[in-house]
């Protein structure tokens, strides 16, 4: 079965859709930290696994340690190493982000336990002759609710970002995975987070003011469902088409133009 973050990329190359599939690119600290909020919020049970909390590393009569260690270090950078060989392939962030975190996941997550009938429903499907795979963040009263986190939540960025990131076609799948499983959906909601803008490994709060913790439950418009159905529907289909041919296109432009916003203007002879 496919997965629509992977499955996505076929409309805009082919080859790129087929590679990830089975040569998964690296996550970055950014796609880290929407796991690990995505985690407070519907999965805390399984932070230890996956995240921890690193002890601040700091400099003392003796060389480089961090509380609780056994051993002094010349430098920091072997106390970085002995620090990454204790706590594991964890994901590693600073107290002071990961309780900026659990702040910013607190109310999103009472939302989802009060109201979610379903989270992290796993489903699998057909659509347009595909096989589909999803996860549905939250099910509730005939809607499904994705969760989704970004620095910015105003609502021209997070249509921009609904737009750029394929949200509405991952939605509406989900929704018809949903229904092909027996759920009635009827609606279809982001909860979107805010985000805070991080930097450094382990991740730390920049310096600048941070963005304030907030959410907010988006819906659907109905010309925003018709949008995503229609863009799922081209994204199984070409999958389904690519599939049955055993050909994966490359990119195909030969030419690169200047882009769209970009003016042309005459140069204008000069009289000397």
């Amino acid at each position: 079965c496919w997965s629509w973050s992977t499955a996505k990329h076929v409309l805009e190359c082919p080859a790129e859709a087929h590679d990830q599939r089975f040569r998964p690119i690296d996550c970055t600290d950014a796609m880290e930290m929407g796991t690990l909020m995505h985690a407070l919020i519907l999965e805390p049970e399984t932070l230890d696994d996956r995240f921890g909390v690193a002890p601040s590393i700091v400099k003392g009569n003796g060389g480089w340690t961090w509380e609780g260690a056994d051993s002094v270090w010349r430098l920091k950078k072997e106390a970085d190493a002995a620090l990454a060989g204790v706590m594991g392939d964890r994901f590693l962030v600073t107290k002071q982000l990961m309780d900026d975190l659990q702040q910013r996941c607190h109310q999103p997550r009472v939302h989802a336990l009060a109201n979610a009938t379903e989270t992290e429903l796993a489903m699998v499907g057909q659509i347009e002759g595909c096989a589909v795979k999803g996860k549905a963040d939250m099910l509730t009263k005939g809607a499904i609710i994705d969760v989704k986190t970004t620095s910015d939540i105003k609502p021209a960025a997070i249509e921009r970002a609904a737009y750029q990131r394929r949200w509405f076609g991952q939605v509406w799948t989900y929704g018809e995975l949903a229904r092909q499983a027996g759920f009635d959906v009827t609606q279809y909601g982001i909860i979107v987070v805010q985000a805070p803008r991080v930097s450094g490994s382990p991740l730390k709060l920049s310096s600048s003011r941070q963005p304030r913790p907030s959410w907010r439950l988006v819906w659907l418009s109905d010309a925003a469902v018709e949008y995503g159905e229609n863009e799922a529907r081209s994204v199984w289909r070409a999958i389904r088409d690519c599939e049955a041919s055993k050909t994966w296109p490359d990119y195909d432009e030969s030419e690169i133009n200047p882009p769209r916003w970009a003016r042309s203007a005459p140069v204008q002879d000069e009289a000397f």
